[in-house]
């Protein structure tokens, strides 16, 4: 976890089924990082699709 939050939220290092709902409670309480993460991860996800 150290390494994800080191690594800017890199939702590569850590498991899908972890990083999003982390990312999401983060940004929920107010971590402007967490929240611009999140919405590139989902616009990523997307895009890729």
């Amino acid at each position: 976890m150290q390494a994800w939050v080191e690594n800017d939220y890199n939702t590569n290092i850590m498991h899908s089924n972890l990083a999003f709902p982390l990312l999401q409670k983060l940004a929920e309480i107010g971590d402007i990082k967490a929240r611009n993460k999140l919405k590139d991860a989902i616009f990523n996800m997307f895009e890729e699709k």
